[in-house]
């Protein structure tokens, strides 16, 4: 791939049905994107709006090769799928994966209307975009939906693809709003109340649906300034400390809240902001990507968390989102929403004899934390090694 520009490959493959092409940088398929989008089925995490600023950002960072993949039906001509991926070293592995880096939360191709449907035809889809991307050691495809918007997603039926750890939690509105409320369990129904009552009795609290740009970056930083305290003083693993993250969900708010990509909501109570909510949208479905809220024992009792959720949720209704996504991570505090769980899927496999030894340890790993009788002590030792990694990092 040089220059940005596209490259068609026509592979060798007798009666292949797919033709692939593969572009080095966002620009050269920019144009394309925007497009398809129109009438392609994906999530808010494979619109134009959050890959531009994707490669924007992480795509210019040193050793990350951009590789974004548009296949076709070689009969019709037309688009059927098209593929944010890159190219990365991983430890000593060059790894072909998803535009991610923690970024985004759910991976997936844009899937246009031709797009196939069966396990014979993603079969094919896999080896032509094996033959056409860059020499790899490992192909790791992580944090795949089976479907979107009832349509099935091609590169989760790859042969050898795998559930994950990991799932989506879906909370699916109905027209009326008083209609999803009663669906809530009658202690959640009332806490909610109470609390929002109370909040507003004792701190003239309000909720607020942000649309000015400066106002979005200043909460922007009060979000992260929560949002590491809370995550460190757990020692949980986080990417939000990283330049380039910090970047990238400014780019978010700035090229993205005058045209709804970009959804922020605050509660303010006085003159203090208690509880922040930053999410992606695409006008259907509406994703958290980033919350927090003030934690202190004079805060604690009023369950500002849960507070933002509903009130962002409610103002989403209000504006015609029938899909609201608290994303991966299963927390106890979602499943008061009524939410439905989302099955995701990974696919990773070796590109060379070189990916082999990391492949056995990892595929080791995921059956020792899955056995009740080992699961325990593995997640004991990788939070015990994490906690001591950010003990010694100097960034952290």
């Amino acid at each position: 791939m040089a220059n940005g520009q596209a490259i068609a490959l026509d592979h060798a493959m007798v009666d292949c049905p797919y033709r692939v092409e593969v572009a080095s940088s966002w620009e050269a398929v920019a144009a394309r994107w925007h497009r398809s989008q129109k009438h392609a089925f994906g999530t808010p995490f494979q619109t134009a709006h959050w890959l531009s600023n994707w490669y924007q950002v992480f795509g210019k960072e040193p050793g990350i090769e951009p590789a974004l993949v548009t296949v076709f039906d070689s009969r019709s001509g037309e688009e059927v799928l098209l593929v944010p991926l890159i190219m990365r070293m991983s430890g000593p592995l060059r790894t072909i994966e998803f535009a991610d880096l923690w970024a985004t939360d759910y991976n997936s191709p844009l899937i246009c209307p031709g797009a196939p449907g069966s396990k014979q035809e993603a079969a094919e889809i896999w080896r032509a975009l094996v033959t056409a991307l860059p020499t790899a050691d490992r192909f790791r495809l992580t944090k795949m939906p089976p479907e979107i918007r009832g349509r099935p997603n091609p590169l989760a039926l790859v042969p050898h693809t795998q559930r994950s750890e990991l799932t989506g939690f879906i909370v699916s509105l109905p027209e009326n709003w008083d209609d999803y409320v009663r669906t809530l369990k009658r202690q959640v129904r009332s806490n909610l109340d109470r609390r929002w009552r109370r909040l507003r009795e004792e701190t003239n609290a309000e909720f607020r649906w942000i649309e000015d740009v400066e106002t979005a970056r200043g909460l922007l930083a009060a979000l992260h300034e929560l949002q590491i305290d809370r995550l460190e003083g757990r020692g949980v693993r986080h990417v939000f400390n990283g330049a380039a993250h910090r970047l990238f969900y400014e780019r978010h708010i700035v090229h993205g809240l005058s045209s709804g990509a970009a959804v922020m909501t605050a509660i303010v109570a006085g003159d203090e902001v208690v509880a922040i909510l930053l999410a992606v949208a695409d006008g259907q479905c509406c994703t958290v990507i980033r919350a927090s809220q003030l934690m202190s024992d004079r805060w604690r009792a009023y369950g500002l968390g849960k507070l933002i959720v509903a009130h962002s949720m409610q103002a989403l209704h209000q504006r015609g989102y029938r899909r609201f996504d608290l994303s991966v991570g299963d927390l106890p505090y979602k499943h008061d929403f009524g939410v439905t769980e989302m099955p995701l899927f990974e696919l990773d496999v070796a590109g060379s004899w070189r990916a082999l030894p990391a492949l056995a340890r990892d595929r080791l790993l995921t059956r020792l934390k899955r056995s009740p009788l080992t699961g325990g002590l593995v997640r004991s030792v990788r939070r015990a090694r994490i906690s001591r990694a950010q003990r010694e990092s100097p960034t952290r």
